[in-house]
Parts: structure tokens; C-alpha cells; sequence
């Protein structure tokens, strides 16, 4: 069987961690999303052979993860030209699945390993039918909801349905095993409302003709689409929590305390005094401390620098990220090759202990969160005793003056010096 994996879309919501690569190869817990869900494809569900239909910053997967052989599987590429709804995504597979049943997946979706031997097992009992993963929502107006016989198998699908249709609280959850004849049906399937192409609507129209389309519910399995920011530090925290192995690779001074699980890269020093208390992940070659302090969550890519009296706490920091002194980041996300000034921090917190705000795609967005500092975007540069209030976004390439109050949303290519 072939594993199709949807990875063509920009993720504009992850912005600006998504200006500058794809969101599906965003590092979760030390490894790329993507990484995650074809090992767990391979281990779970026994499938080698994978389909990456690309688009958005191609070249960034492809040279990522090549032929798969890294991997221990076998992957091509094909590259989506236009960009017309998830039906019109899928049709690329076509002639790769040599009319044989596939697993599809959106890619930008993380899922707990046991979904895909539960789908396997799903196939197995019904090799003729197609499936769709169900997961329970509180709020079914804002999915589209699949509605289920008694046999589980699906007999509406219908896009946010209001309230008073009653159609219960299943919601796609983006994770399929198509029948070949999903082809036929999406070249007969028209536009939606809102101009795509919907996959939904094509396995409605096999459910309406007769074919065997059934619903497998995931319970309460792990998943998440990783829609905003604040959800890569969620994801990061529950594979860390499950599936997390340490591992100490590099060198480890005298009077460093390691407390938990560890996990430090080859060519990493750890300077005396610092303590870490894990979960903690650290990447290849970086330079930690003397006397840093690493708390439970904290990611760190390769070539990191957390110096002397800084503090990393439930944070991810990208592959060449620096807090060289006497600085605190807490639950934020921080891009590739940012520095942080002598004494810059982010305030995770607010004062009236409400849930913090974040601007997303120009809108601000409640994040559920108590807890949660900044996003700042690639080769940005923070002045020395600079404060980044709770839920501040700053893009890529910014400067960012000494000694100022930076909130809401700061542009790429921005300099601030008050």
C-alpha cells in the first residue's frame, strides 16, 4: 500500500515560522513534524512506500528527507500546481496508487502511532471500504461533521453544520484509507460554495452511490492539526511526556546536574554549573552554559548557545539560536539563528492572569493559554534588556532596539529602536 501525504500548503496561521520553511518539517520534540508521522506510518501500519505531493518551499522537504533511504523507506515527490481544495490535492496521486486502496493524510496533522495500526486493523476487517478517522469536537459548527449508522459506516458528511440539524460531534479528522474509486468520484465532483474542490464532497458522492465509506473514531487518541504556534509547544510537550528517549552524546563538564530524561547531541558541551531539568532536548554542537538553567520542554536545534545565568523553559529554539547571558525565554517559540542581547526576556505571563492573545494572519486570537511568551521568526536580533510581553510576535530579519517594551505583531524586515 502507498502512504500519500498532503505537504504542498504555506501554513499561513505559523507565521513567521512558516515564512522562511514549510510547516511540516518544524521540529517537534528534536525531529521534523513530517519525520514523526512516516516513521510512525512505517512502524504502525507496515507502509514503505510513500507520495509527498508538494508545493510551498519544495525544495526545503526534498532536501530534507531525499529518497526516504535515511528513513528506512522509499519516497518521491510530486509537485501541486494549483491549489483548488483537498480533492483536487489528492487527484495527484492517481497514478501512483496503480488503482490499488491508499492511505492519505494531510501533513501538517500529528498523531499518536496507534491511529495508524487502528486503521490498518479498520482495512483489514473491510478491504473493499473506504475510511475516514472521526475524532469528538465540543463545537461541531466549526467542522465538518460525519454523520454514522450503526455499523460505523457514514451516511452524511456536511461542513459546520448548524446546531439545529443535530448531527452530532464526529469531525473529520484527516486521516483516510481511500478506495481507487475515490478517483472516478472526484472527477465528477463539482466546486463548493467556497471554489474548491472538497474530498469530502467525493466521498459523499460514494456513500450516495452505494460504496462502503466507514467511520473510525479515534477515542482519545492523540491529534492535532498544528494549526497556531502555540500548538507546536503543546505537541512538543506530549511526545516528549510519551516518546521521548534520552540519549547523552556530547560532553558533560564537572558540576552539571542532569535531573530526568536528557537527551544531548553529539558535539554538545554542557558547561559546569548548569542544571537541567528534563524533558529536555539538545541538538548537536551546542554550547550550554556555565551556569544556564534548562527547565522541563525545553527544545533546542543544533548549534544553540544558552550562556551564563540565561533560562530556557518549555521553549523551542531553532538550529542556531543564541541567549548568550542573563536572559529568560519561557514557552516560546524562537526561529533559526535569532540572538538574544545581554538581559532580553519574554514575559510569559500576564499581570491579570488571563488568557494570552496572539495576532494570527492579522486578527488576535485568544490562545486558551495562561502561559505563553513570544514567536519570533528567523535571523531576527533582540537588543541587550529587552522585554517581550506575552503573546509578541516579531517576523524574520528584524532588529530590535536596547532596553524597549516590544508587543503585538512586528512585521519582517522591521527595525525598532523605540
Amino acid at each position: 500500500m502507498l502512504a500519500v501525504l498532503l505537504v504542498a500548503g504555506e501554513g499561513r496561521r505559523l507565521a513567521p515560522i512558516t515564512n522562511t520553511r514549510p510547516k511540516h518539517i518544524i521540529p517537534i520534540a528534536g525531529k521534523p513534524l513530517l519525520q514523526h508521522t512516516i516513521e510512525s506510518i512505517a512502524q504502525e501500519a507496515g507502509i514503505t512506500e510513500f507520495l509527498l505531493v508538494v508545493g510551498y518551499k519544495k525544495e526545503k522537504i526534498i532536501e530534507l528527507f531525499g529518497d526516504g533511504a535515511d528513513l528506512g523507506v522509499q519516497i518521491s515527490y510530486i509537485e501541486q500546481k494549483e491549489f483548488l481544495g483537498t480533492a483536487n490535492a489528492t487527484k495527484y496521486a492517481q497514478e501512483y496508487t496503480l488503482d490499488s486502496p491508499f492511505l492519505m493524510m494531510y501533513g501538517d496533522l500529528l498523531a499518536d502511532p496507534s491511529v495508524f495500526a487502528e486503521l490498518m486493523r479498520c482495512y483489514n476487517n473491510n478491504p473493499s471500504a473506504s475510511i475516514i478517522t472521526l475524532r469528538e469536537v465540543p463545537d461541531p459548527s466549526k467542522f465538518g461533521i460525519i454523520q454514522l449508522d450503526k455499523r460505523n459506516h457514514v451516511v452524511k458528511i456536511v461542513e459546520k453544520p448548524p446546531q439545529d440539524l443535530n448531527m452530532g460531534n464526529l469531525a473529520n479528522a484527516g486521516i483516510y484509507i481511500l478506495s481507487p474509486r475515490i478517483f472516478d468520484a472526484i472527477s465528477r465532483t463539482p466546486k463548493s460554495p467556497r471554489g474548491e474542490y472538497e474530498l469530502t464532497d467525493s466521498l459523499q458522492m460514494l456513500v450516495n452511490e452505494g460504496s462502503a465509506v466507514l467511520g473510525l473514531n479515534l477515542g482519545t487518541r492523540y491529534w492535532s492539526d498544528i494549526g497556531h504556534c502555540w500548538q507546536l509547544l503543546e505537541a512538543s510537550q506530549h511526545y516528549m511526556d510519551n516518546f521521548f528517549q534520552p540519549e547523552i552524546n556530547g560532553s558533560v563538564e564537572e558540576y552539571v546536574v542532569l535531573r530526568g530524561k536528557v537527551h544531548v547531541g553529539e558535539g554538545t558541551v554542557i558547561k559546569s554549573g548548569t542544571y537541567i531539568e528534563g524533558p529536555v532536548y539538545i541538538g548537536k554542537n551546542c554550547q550550554i552554559g556555565p551556569g544556564a538553567y534548562l527547565r522541563p520542554y525545553t527544545c533546542l536545534g543544533d548549534d544553540c548557545h544558552v550562556g551564563n545565568s540565561s533560562e530556557i523553559k518549555a521553549s523551542i529554539l531553532l538550529n542556531g539560536a543564541s541567549v548568550p547571558h542573563l536572559s529568560y525565554i519561557g514557552d516560546s517559540v524562537i526561529g533559526e539563528k535569532v540572538n538574544f542581547g545581554a538581559g532580553a526576556t519574554t514575559a510569559n505571563l500576564k499581570l491579570d492572569d488571563t488568557h494570552v492573545k496572539m495576532f494570527v494572519k492579522d486578527a488576535r486570537v485568544d490562545t486558551g493559554r495562561r502561559k505563553l511568551g513570544a514567536v519570533v521568526g528567523d535571523f531576527t536580533k533582540i537588543g541587550i534588556n529587552t522585554s517581550l510581553l506575552p503573546g509578541t510576535t516579531i517576523g524574520e530579519n528584524c532588529k530590535i532596539g536596547a532596553g524597549i517594551v516590544v508587543y503585538g505583531n512586528i512585521l519582517p524586515n522591521t527595525t525598532q529602536l523605540k
